[in-house]
């Protein structure tokens, strides 16, 4: 099984990390592929600045993240709920990943919206 762990707690040492950490070793352990998205490790900007009307000038990151997700079997995420929500960096990689085209796509013709994955 492929598995994509995603992390997200700004705290490199938060026992959030420690959980992602930890599974992400047992489900290599048990012979799965595993990939990590380390939020609290990486230099992404969560900032969607235009919406969905433009693409951001460096889409590097997303376009890795979705290539990971395509890839994977299983996902799973790590995080804290703070004030009954993810952290705003975790709503940032959903809104600047799962984008249209990538995530659903609109069908004219019906009026629905359809998973692309």
């Amino acid at each position: 099984m492929n598995i994509l762990v995603i992390q997200e707690y700004p705290d490199s040492k938060s026992f959030t990390r420690q959980n992602a950490l930890a599974y992400y070793k047992k489900a290599k352990k048990q012979g799965n592929t595993v990939n990590m998205v380390d939020l609290s490790q990486s230099d992404f900007n969560p900032v969607l600045q235009y919406g969905y009307r433009q693409h951001m000038s460096d889409e590097t990151y997303p376009k890795k993240v979705q290539k990971l997700i395509q890839q994977a079997d299983h996902l799973a995420f790590f995080f804290p709920v703070w004030w009954s929500a993810e952290p705003a960096i975790l709503k940032g990689l959903i809104d600047r990943v799962f984008t249209p085209g990538f995530a659903y796509k609109y069908d004219k013709a019906s009026g629905t919206s359809k998973l692309s994955f």
